[in-house]
C-alpha cells in the first residue's frame, strides 16, 4: 500500500479526533446585578441564608456599591441578625451618607435590638434629609411610644398626618396611642378618619367600638361591632366584646348569645365561659352559671378567680363548695392579692385585714384591688342576708369606676337586682 495513503489516513484521523474532544468549560461572566437578582429570588422564596451568600458575592464584585450592603442588611434583619444588619447599613451609609432610606432601615434594626435612642437618632436623620416625608415622623413616633415618650410620639404622628392626611396608618397609630392614655374621645376622632379612608376594613370598627364603649356610648359600640361582623369578621373576640357591651346595657339574653358565638368560634378560651357565666349570674340563672364557671376553671386551673366565682355561686345555692376546691387550693398559692381574696372568702382573713391588703402595691394596682375587695365584701354580706351592708359595698365598688373589672360588672348586676339605678 502506498505510503501516501497512510499519511492521508493519519491526517484524517487527527482531524476527526480533534473534533471529538470536548473543549474545557469557560465560566460564564456573572455581574453584580445578576447576583443581586438571584439573591432577590432566594429571599422571596424564604431562603435568607442563600440570599445573604449571594449578596455577599455581589459585594465582592462591587465593594463600593451601597445597594449590596443595604440588601444584605435587610436579609440579615429578617433573620433577626440585627447587629450584622446594622453593620451592613452603616457601611452603606459610609458609602452614601445622604441616603435617607438607609438611615431608616438602620433605625428599624436598632429598635428591633432595643437600642431606642439609636433608632430615634437615625429616624431624626431621615427627617433632616427628607423633612416632608411623613413616614419618617411616624417611624420616630413608634420608637418614642415604645420608649414611653407619649407626648413626643403624639406630636410626631400629628406631623405625619399633617404631611399626608390620607394615610390611614398614621391615624391608626395616633388613635391607639390616645386610646392607651385613656383619651377615648380623641381616639374615636382618629378612627373616624381611619374608617373614612378604609371603610371596608372590619378591624377598624372593632377598635373604634372599644373606645366608644369606654366613653359610655354602648349603642355606638354595639353598632361598630355589628358592622365589623357584617364586613366578615370571624374573630371570636368581636362577638365577645359586643357581648360585653350588651351586658352593660342589661341585654343579658343577647349578651349570652354573643358569648356563646364566641365560644363556638374559640371553645378553648376560658374568659368566654367565665363571662357567659357572669351574664347568667346577672339574670339569675345560677345553675347554668355554675356550668360555665366550672368549664372556665377546667380550662385554666391556674386562674384563681374562676374558683372565686364558682365558690360564691355554689354558696349562694347552699351547695357543696368542694367542686371549686378553693379551701384546699389556697395553701399552694404564693403570697399576693389573689391569695388574700381566697383567705377572705374562706373566713381566714378578716374584713379589716382584707381591706388593708387591698391597699398594698402601686396606686394603679391598689385601685383595682379595692374594686375587687368591695365586691367580695359585698357578696359576703349579701350571702349573710345583710342587704344594707352589701349594697354599701357594691356602691363603693362602682365608685372606683374600674369598668373593665369583672367584679365591677357583677356588683352592678347585684345592685340592679336590688332595684338600684346605675
Amino acid at each position: 500500500m502506498p505510503q501516501r495513503f497512510f499519511i492521508g489516513f493519519a491526517l484524517l484521523m487527527a482531524v476527526f479526533c480533534t473534533s471529538c474532544v470536548t473543549p474545557p468549560e469557560v465560566p460564564p461572566v456573572v455581574s453584580a446585578i445578576d447576583l443581586i437578582r438571584a439573591a432577590d429570588v432566594k429571599r422571596d422564596q424564604g431562603d435568607l441564608a442563600g440570599a445573604i451568600a449571594l449578596y455577599g458575592k455581589a459585594i465582592e464584585l462591587k465593594p463600593k456599591a451601597p445597594y449590596g450592603y443595604v440588601l444584605r442588611g435587610l436579609a440579615k434583619a429578617s433573620k433577626g441578625e440585627n447587629d450584622a444588619a446594622i453593620a451592613d447599613f452603616t457601611r452603606a451609609i459610609e458609602l452614601e451618607p445622604r441616603n435617607a432610606t438607609t438611615y431608616s432601615v438602620r433605625g428599624n434594626a436598632k429598635m428591633a435590638k432595643g437600642d431606642l435612642d439609636g433608632a430615634i437618632a437615625d429616624h431624626t436623620k431621615v427627617i433632616e434629609l427628607e423633612p416632608r416625608y411623613g413616614k419618617a415622623y411616624c417611624n420616630r413616633g413608634i420608637v418614642e411610644s415604645e420608649k414611653g415618650e407619649i407626648d413626643k410620639a403624639d406630636a410626631d404622628y400629628s406631623k405625619a398626618i399633617k404631611l399626608d392626611p390620607n394615610d390611614a396608618g398614621f391615624y391608626v397609630l395616633r388613635g391607639l396611642l390616645r386610646r392607651g392614655r385613656d383619651d377615648f374621645k380623641a381616639a374615636i376622632a382618629d378612627y373616624d378618619q381611619v374608617i373614612r379612608l378604609e371603610p371596608a376594613e372590619a378591624g377598624h370598627y372593632g377598635i373604634r367600638a372599644y373606645a366608644k364603649r369606654r366613653t359610655g356610648d354602648l349603642a355606638g359600640a354595639i353598632g361598630d361591632y355589628t358592622r365589623a361582623i357584617e364586613l366578615g369578621s370571624k374573630d371570636a373576640a368581636t362577638y365577645y366584646l359586643r357581648a360585653q357591651a350588651k351586658y352593660a346595657k342589661a341585654e343579658f339574653d343577647q349578651a349570652i348569645a354573643d358569648f356563646s358565638k364566641a365560644i363556638e368560634l374559640d371553645p378553648k378560651h376560658a374568659a368566654y365561659y367565665r363571662s357567659r357565666g357572669k351574664a347568667k349570674t346577672a339574670k339569675g340563672d345560677y345553675e347554668s352559671a355554675i356550668v360555665d364557671y366550672k368549664k372556665a376553671m377546667d380550662l385554666t386551673k391556674e386562674n384563681e378567680y374562676n374558683r372565686f366565682f364558682l365558690t360564691l355561686t355554689l354558696r349562694r345555692l347552699h351547695r357543696d363548695e368542694s367542686p371549686a376546691g378553693l379551701a384546699t387550693a389556697i395553701d399552694g398559692w404564693k403570697e399576693g392579692w389573689p391569695k388574700s381574696v381566697g383567705l377572705y372568702l374562706t373566713g381566714k382573713l378578716s374584713e379589716t385585714d382584707f381591706l388593708a391588703q387591698a391597699e398594698l402595691g402601686k396606686a394603679t394596682v391598689v385601685h383595682g384591688q379595692t374594686c375587687e375587695a368591695f365586691y367580695y365584701i359585698g357578696m359576703m354580706h349579701l350571702l349573710a342576708n345583710e342587704t344594707a351592708q352589701a349594697r354599701t359595698q357594691f356602691e363603693k365598688c362602682l365608685a372606683t369606676e374600674e369598668t373593665e373589672f369583672f367584679e365591677y360588672d357583677l356588683a352592678w348586676a347585684e345592685l340592679a337586682r336590688m332595684g338600684e339605678k346605675h
